[in-house]
C-alpha cells in the first residue's frame, strides 16, 4: 500500500508539478490495493462456489444410488473439488457423534451458504423419507443456474473494468498532451487554483466510482 502511494505521489510530481495534485494522486495509490484485492476476492469467491456446487452435485447423484450419505461421502470425498467440509463431516460422524443430522448441521455452519443450507435441509428430510432425496438434486441444479448467471455477470464486469481503466489512462494522459503541445495551457491547468481544484474533484470522482463498482460487483451467493 505504501509503495502504491509513493508511486502515485511520484507520478503526480512528474506529470503535474503540483504538490496538492501529487498528494491527491498518492492518496489514490493507497486505495489501489483495495481495488486489486476486491477483484481477486470476487474471483476467488466465485471459484469456491463453483467447486462447492460441483462437489454437491457429485454427492447428490451418488446419494440417489446408495441412500446412505455417510457411504456416499466416504466413496467420493477423495474426488471432490471442495472436499474439506465433507472430510470433516466424515471424521465427525465416524469418531465423535454417529447422529448424521448433527453432522450435517455442523457442516452447514462451516460452509455458511444459502443454497448449501437448503441442500442440508433436504438431506436431513431424506433421512426419514427417501423420496425426498431428489430434492437435494434440484437444489444443486438451482445453484448451478445461479452460478451460470454469475459467470456471465463476471465476464461482462471484467469487460467494463477493462474499458473503465482504459478511460482513466486516457483521462490522466491529457495533461501530458497539454505539456507537449500547449505548454502555456499546461502551466495554467496544473498550477492555477481552478485547474488544481478540477483535478482534485476528478480524483475524488474516480475514487467514488471505484468503490461503487466494487460494491456492485459481488458474487450472487456469498
Amino acid at each position: 500500500t505504501v509503495a502504491f502511494a509513493g508511486a502515485g505521489f511520484f507520478a503526480g510530481r512528474v506529470v503535474y508539478h503540483s504538490l496538492l495534485i501529487s498528494i491527491a494522486v498518492g492518496m489514490i495509490g493507497l486505495f489501489a490495493p483495495l481495488l486489486l484485492f476486491g477483484l481477486r476476492q470476487t474471483k476467488a469467491q466465485s471459484a469456491r462456489l463453483d467447486r462447492l456446487a460441483s462437489s454437491m452435485m457429485i454427492l447428490s447423484n451418488s446419494y440417489l444410488v446408495t441412500e446412505d450419505f455417510i457411504t456416499t461421502v466416504s466413496d467420493n470425498v477423495d474426488g471432490l473439488e471442495y472436499p474439506e467440509p465433507f472430510r470433516d463431516f466424515l471424521a465427525y460422524v465416524t469418531l465423535m457423534d454417529s447422529d448424521i443430522n448433527n453432522g450435517l448441521r455442523r457442516m452447514e455452519d462451516q460452509v455458511n451458504n444459502g443454497y448449501f443450507s437448503q441442500w442440508i435441509d433436504a438431506l436431513i428430510l431424506a433421512q426419514d423419507d427417501r423420496a425426498l432425496k431428489y430434492v437435494a438434486v434440484s437444489v444443486v441444479e438451482s445453484m448451478h443456474d445461479v452460478l451460470q448467471v454469475q459467470q456471465e455477470s463476471d465476464a461482462a464486469m471484467y469487460a467494463v473494468w477493462r474499458d473503465y481503466l482504459l478511460t482513466l489512462i486516457l483521462i490522466f494522459s491529457v495533461p501530458l498532451v497539454f505539456k507537449i503541445l500547449m505548454a502555456d495551457s499546461y502551466v495554467t491547468l496544473t498550477t492555477s487554483p481552478i485547474g488544481q481544484g478540477l483535478f482534485v474533484l476528478l480524483l475524488v470522482a474516480v475514487m467514488y466510482s471505484v468503490f461503487r463498482a466494487l460494491k456492485i460487483n459481488r458474487p450472487l451467493m456469498i
